[in-house]
């Protein structure tokens, strides 16, 4: 799929028209994914394509947080998009983690390795905004919900390790508080992640 061309060629999709929906969800799609990590895929064409499609779909995700931002509307929208954005950039991490592992410990290493940590602690952020944005969004789906839930759990066991003291307590509360207004998947998905906090203390 090529996003950026969805950017020039086509308005802010809703999920509230039929045309709409098709677009966001073909848009969201984890199958898009496949692009970066099939096993025909090398690491470094990965990468690229990872940097790549974040290049083409940041512009579509601005568009749904300024409409929700000014007029409280396509909260739907900014959720799946902001989900699917997040998934995006940790599979490219865990993409460039596996091509430093390989790498040589030269002169290059240590800006290769900073240049990580900082995607690292971009993913993290974007983690504790979604996680926000529930109490922020009226009106959530259970589809939108699970799907957001789902992106979060993606790779938490690393990412949680992150977290400060403060951020980590404040976390466990959200998780569960949220707990009681999710479809039963996405709490069990949140509670795999609050027995993960749990296990880190």
């Amino acid at each position: 799929m090529n996003i950026p061309m969805l950017v020039h060629r086509l308005p802010i999709g809703t999920l509230k028209t039929a045309v709409g929906r098709q677009y966001v969800e073909r848009m969201t799609n984890l199958d898009n994914l496949d692009a970066l990590q099939a096993d025909n895929v090398s690491v470094d064409e990965g990468i690229k394509r990872g940097i790549s499609m974040g290049d083409g779909f940041n512009p579509i995700l601005k568009m749904y947080v300024v409409s929700f931002m000014t007029s409280k509307s396509n909260g739907n929208e900014m959720m799946r998009t902001s989900a699917f954005a997040y998934r995006l950039l940790q599979v490219t991490f865990l993409l460039a983690k596996k091509k430093l592992a390989t790498m040589p410990k030269d002169d290059t290493y240590l800006v290769r390795l900073d240049g990580l940590d900082r995607m690292e602690l971009g993913a993290m952020q974007t983690f504790i905004g979604i996680l926000m944005s529930f109490d922020e969004i009226q009106g959530l789906t259970d589809d939108n919900k699970l799907f957001a839930v789902q992106a979060l759990r993606y790779n938490f066991s690393e990412i949680s390790l992150l977290f400060s003291k403060v951020q980590r307590t404040e976390i466990e509360k959200r998780m569960t508080r949220l707990q009681k207004t999710m479809p039963k998947q996405a709490s069990k998905l949140l509670q795999e992640m609050l027995d993960i906090l749990q296990k880190q203390q």
